[in-house]
């Protein structure tokens, strides 16, 4: 969601912006999770004047397709055309409660399939709100990036350009109708909001945010590739590495079309919040999964193409008898975080960036996992 502000809880405290490494994570963050879907959303309030209140945007657009004696979305139409944001498309009436992928996705849909406005006057705005989106790919999903402070300066620099262009698009369009962009408005919103990052205080969302992603990826690896690092071989008892004798996987990916044998890593690719890989005992889906988490803080393997959009990742297993709730979960991957920050915090933070959840064994789901499961799900 596009929200700022604190979480509530302890008395607020000042982030120590003198700690140059955290004020340039901190004004990244802030920059990509606030500022940018905040511009983006202008864009979509403008794109969609004509939207009832109590609407969601699926409900908005098959509005729109009716009016135009079109069959509205069927689950599987939108789900191909939106990918897993049709999830958020579904239950979300306000652009401030979508993140920027799903901005994105709707405005690109509305641009070039329902108001499909002249291509040349809408390639520039278009390319903006690409170069907008793709920042926040580069940034939010490579730490060395979140650590350059060239970033904030180039985003921002952005979102200005993006408002004048907007303001120049709309005032200049040959559509159907003719739109009201606040330009002057954004602008100045966008100005008090980048002056709100000298008093930010440590209640922040962003300032948790800032710090998982700082620390939480080295405490993670720590706790899961000493404990997944190796392997027993049932035949001869010898202890191996666990990377060296994995052998890559195909899955049967079942369609209402067809069912087609892919490579593991295609998984990823699946317009899914959630994927269930589902095998006879004894097929490889443990050996599976944990080879994905070991590859996700493997050096050599993290930039593969199937783990690089994600920031964190949580390995829960379905057969621990002792955890009833996901924050305990959270605690038990982030524990020094969890102590400073409030494990309900560290929660909080990690549902708004783009974490691989895994969870193993279904099949041996208890009672109380069966808790985390759900938690999961609803979250």
């Amino acid at each position: 969601m596009a929200t700022t502000g604190s979480t509530g809880g302890s008395p607020a405290t000042a982030v120590n912006l003198r700690d140059k490494t955290l004020r340039t994570c901190l004004c990244n963050v802030f920059a990509n999770l606030h500022l940018s879907p905040m511009v983006m959303g202008a864009i979509v309030k403008t794109e969609s004047q004509d939207k009832e209140d109590h609407e969601t945007y699926r409900m908005y657009l098959d509005r729109l397709r009716t009016n135009k004696n079109e069959p509205t979305f069927s689950n599987t139409e939108l789900k191909k055309e939106f990918g897993y944001n049709s999830e958020s498309l579904k239950k979300e009436r306000n652009p401030d409660m979508l993140d920027l992928t799903a901005i994105f996705c709707l405005l690109s849909h509305i641009l070039t399939k329902v108001k499909k406005y002249d291509s040349v006057m809408l390639e520039v705005l278009f390319s903006k709100l690409s170069d907008v989106k793709d920042m926040r790919n580069k940034v939010l999903h490579n730490l060395d990036q979140l650590l350059n402070e060239k970033n904030f300066t180039d985003l921002t620099t952005t979102l200005f350009d993006l408002i004048e262009e907007a303001k120049r698009f709309y005032s200049s369009s040959l559509g159907p109708e003719v739109l009201y962009f606040p330009a002057e408005d954004t602008k100045q919103k966008l100005s008090d909001e980048i002056t709100k990052l000298e008093d930010l205080d440590k209640s922040d969302i962003h300032y948790y945010i800032s710090r998982l992603v700082m620390s939480g990826k080295p405490a993670v690896s720590k706790l899961w590739g000493t404990r997944l690092h190796c392997e027993i071989l049932l035949l001869n008892n010898d202890k191996v590495h666990r990377q060296k004798v994995f052998h890559a996987l195909d899955v049967m990916v079942k369609t209402s079309d067809s069912n087609e044998i892919l490579s593991y890593t295609k998984i990823f690719e699946a317009p899914e919040n959630v994927v269930v890989v589902a095998g006879a005992a004894g097929a490889g889906k443990t050996t599976l999964v944990k080879n994905i988490v070991l590859q996700f803080f493997d050096p050599q393997q993290r930039s593969a193409d199937h783990l690089s959009s994600f920031n964190q990742l949580v390995f829960f297993e379905c057969r621990d008898r002792s955890t009833e709730k996901l924050s305990d979960v959270i605690d038990k991957h982030y524990e020094d975080l969890c102590s400073e920050l409030g494990k309900e915090n560290v929660l909080k933070a990690l549902l708004r960036i783009d974490v691989l959840f895994i969870i193993d064994g279904f099949d041996e789901v208890n009672k109380n996992s069966a808790k985390v499961v759900n938690g999961r799900m609803q979250a």
